[in-house]
């Protein structure tokens, strides 16, 4: 029973039980901040570690020779960093960490030149190099992690599930409309593969069409490159092209872009009323239409959604978010237990100043998992009540917060909807 007070108390003192309807920016930092001040007290942060165990030598890359004569370099080709031929681009050192290798007992790395755009904002580390320019976002990086065991797939087989994964509808917030190309197989050691989509611009409140390309090329050396650029309209510029071109020639492949099949893309998608489809990185639902999220007060782990994107004047708002519990931690515990419920409303009362009676119940299954009910109302500001309806769903991990809202003012119902995705929601895998 104390156990189960204890965390469901340190669980609620995250919650951001009062998010929109007053002090809402302050409420949303303070409860981020607490969550990070507990990440790092647990010690939860990780840090991964590339590794390759292939040698390289200064005379590798003349083991590949190119089947026709440019007179501009090429991705692959070595001693190219002097040429100045490209009027947008310039030329970038790519790098992988100094490995020990086993047969000599030197310590060695691969290393690749890459021609990118010249701009104030391009960040290069080791293997990787991003920015953009005129419109054009690219991401450049070395040998990079794609899977587990990736040389038992063809080179497609790799790229399509790299893509894949990058717009995982769960991980890819803010995206509408995702259509992604087949593969396409340029030769045994070479893949191309589109993407294209409207992206929400949180700060003109708009969607944007982006066309996205990925390349992933396969050396005989050892050397793997991967290459994606995103082509953004709403930043494209009459000298596009020209950038477009440049990167083609050093490249090697074909760059998605169309201009007239970007604004059509989103005039039909319009048209068609939109999508009501929303995700975290945990489940995914349907809003009513007019519902978006509030990107105002939504952090990278706490999303919150209301009427119009805006729960401060709507006066309503459903907010959902997680916390990693730990494996196993909440195993035998009885959430219908009724002396603990009743601790736990104490708690909620004392807790947040709770103006009536505070009633925690056991809920039962959700889509998510096992679930105890939290009603209560609170006098958000002078003049002002809060109904509040927050659910504690666990797992064998981790415990999930879908809270419902609403002030006097409010004109629509989030109690309804919450109920809706605790029943209907889909969950990953």
């Amino acid at each position: 029973m104390r156990k189960l007070q204890k965390k469901l108390l340190v669980c609620l003192l995250l919650v951001c039980m009062v998010l929109p309807l007053g002090a809402c920016g302050s409420a949303v930092e303070a409860a981020k901040q607490a969550l990070e001040k507990k990440k790092q007290e647990e010690g939860q942060t990780t840090e991964e570690e590339v590794t390759e165990d292939e040698d390289v030598d200064e005379e590798a890359g003349d083991s590949e020779e190119l089947s026709v004569s440019l007179d501009h370099p090429v991705l692959g080709e070595d001693d190219i960093a002097d040429y100045d031929g490209f009027e947008y681009l310039y030329c970038e050192n790519l790098r992988t960490q100094s490995e020990k290798n086993e047969e000599t007992g030197k310590m060695e790395s691969y290393s690749m030149d890459v021609f990118i755009p010249q701009d104030d904002y391009v960040y290069v580390s080791m293997n990787r190099v991003t920015g953009d320019k005129l419109g054009v976002s690219f991401r450049i990086e070395l040998n990079p992690i794609i899977r587990y065991a990736a040389e038992d797939y063809l080179v497609s087989e790799n790229l399509q599930y790299y893509v894949e994964n990058e717009f995982d509808p769960f991980y890819s917030d803010g995206t509408k409309d995702v259509v992604i190309g087949e593969p396409e197989e340029i030769d045994r050691n070479t893949a191309r593969q589109t993407v294209e989509y409207l992206l929400y611009n949180k700060y003109e409140a708009s969607l944007t069409p982006v066309f996205s390309t990925y390349y992933l090329k396969e050396f005989e050396d050892g050397r793997t490159a991967m290459a994606r650029f995103d082509v953004s309209a709403d930043e494209v510029t009459g000298k596009t092209p020209e950038l477009l071109e440049e990167l083609e020639a050093f490249y090697q492949f074909e760059i998605d872009w169309d201009k007239d099949a970007a604004q059509k893309k989103l005039e039909d998608y319009e048209a068609s009323g939109g999508d009501s489809t929303f995700a975290t990185d945990f489940v995914m639902f349907t809003l009513p239409d007019g519902w978006d999220k509030d990107y105002d007060v939504s952090s990278y782990d706490n999303f919150v959604y209301a009427p119009e994107g805006d729960a401060v004047n709507a006066q309503c708002f459903i907010m959902l978010q997680k916390e990693y519990m730990g494996y196993g931690e909440m195993e035998g515990v009885d959430l219908s237990d009724e002396e603990s419920l009743k601790g736990l409303s104490e708690m909620v009362k004392e807790q947040y100043g709770a103006s009536g009676d505070v009633k925690a119940s056991y809920y039962g299954d959700t889509c998510l998992g096992e679930a105890i009910l939290v009603e209560m109302t609170a006098q958000v500001e002078e003049g002002i009540t809060g109904v509040y309806n927050l659910y504690l769903i666990f797992d064998d991990s981790y415990m999930y917060e879908i809270m419902a809202a609403a002030g006097d003012g409010a004109e629509e119902n989030p109690f309804v909807i919450v109920e809706d995705i605790l029943q209907n929601g889909q969950v990953p895998d």
